[in-house]
């Protein structure tokens, strides 16, 4: 662009306009205005470097422009990485909440049992810390779940304002809530 310009002519133009008296009453008067006019046409006769300038022009163009491109390649890299993250987390969370309702029931017979005389406290213990622990998986598998939320809303390059904000934090609250015992 700019240095392949620098190989034409270039025409420069110029005006001023002013005014001049002796007296102050006369200044603004019609005698008083001047005015002038003004070109230049300049043409580089021999710039040994003009050729090398407007290749290191395109080269620098070419750079910015596989530059651009890689940025873009690796946005959909990221969002595709945290797509599939989000899909295996989906996963988690089903098995993990299949586990907490299988320990569930599993907690409940052993309770039935103890209460019958047919269990010991032991198995009884056993049976709410193994409940206990797919709780926890539970939650971690949540936790998962909306930090790679909160990834793909980074990678896709937006963000939260700050009055849905609360409303976000609340509704996400929510589903980390505590389940019945």
């Amino acid at each position: 662009g700019v240095t392949v310009s620098k190989q034409y002519p270039q025409l420069t133009l110029s005006a001023n306009l002013g005014s001049q008296a002796l007296t102050a009453a006369s200044l603004f008067g019609s005698g008083s205005l001047i005015w002038g006019v003004a070109g230049q046409l300049a043409q580089p006769l021999f710039k040994p470097g003009l050729k090398a300038e407007a290749r290191a022009a395109e080269a620098g163009f070419d750079a910015a422009a596989a530059n651009y491109r890689e940025t873009v390649l690796q946005g959909l890299r990221q969002v595709a990485d945290v797509l599939r993250s989000l899909e295996h987390d989906a996963q988690a969370l089903q098995a993990q909440s299949a586990a907490v309702a299988s320990a569930q029931t599993s907690l409940q017979l052993v309770e039935q049992q103890y209460a019958l005389g047919t269990a010991s406290a032991l198995q009884l213990l056993t049976a709410q810390q193994q409940r206990q622990q797919t709780r926890i998986g539970l939650i971690a598998a949540q936790a998962a779940r909306l930090n790679d939320t909160a990834l793909l809303y980074q990678a896709l390059g937006g963000g939260l304002q700050p009055q849905t904000r609360s409303r976000q934090a609340s509704s996400d609250i929510d589903l980390l809530a505590p389940m019945p015992m």
